[in-house]
């Protein structure tokens, strides 16, 4: 996201965008769920591919889908903002860089138990990422928050 543009950050600043971004990332474990079948059958399962891709055009498309809100005073919206903030210059809050790093091993191990359709494994792993996400957003706030103090 660092290489999006200020517009693109203005517009990705919108709740709307913000919320639904986070509201579909349980979307990501659908296609892995079923890509052992496709891989079997892709004629018969090619709804599969078909969501795999609605997924990735999704969270590409999401931050510049919306219009730039009429202010930046909504959490998400300085979420956002303090997360472009964060972008430009990491060392400003090395406590979210530590809930950045500490999403991916989790995240990574909840597409592979996705994967092999290890339901509960499936839903810790994926839950663990999902609240530090909701975690750095806060820190994100604060950060936005301070900055502009």
């Amino acid at each position: 996201m660092a290489v999006m543009k200020e517009k693109t950050w203005e517009r990705h600043a919108n709740p709307i965008s913000g919320f639904t971004r986070i509201i579909t990332y349980p979307f990501v474990y659908i296609p892995l769920w079923f890509l052992a079948e496709f891989l079997e059958d892709p004629l018969t399962h090619w709804y599969v591919a078909v969501l795999g891709i609605l997924v990735i055009i999704w969270f590409a498309v999401n931050p510049r889908l919306f219009k730039k809100p009429a202010h930046f005073h909504h959490y998400m919206s300085r979420g956002v903002l303090g997360e472009k903030l964060w972008t430009e210059d990491r060392k400003k809050d090395t406590f979210a860089t530590t809930l950045s790093v500490l999403t991916a091993p989790f995240f990574f191990i909840s597409l592979y138990t996705s994967y092999l359709q290890f339901f509960w494994e499936t839903m810790f792993f994926a839950t663990v990422p999902f609240l530090l996400k909701l975690w750095f957003i806060d820190r994100m706030v604060f950060l936005y928050d301070h900055e502009k103090s």
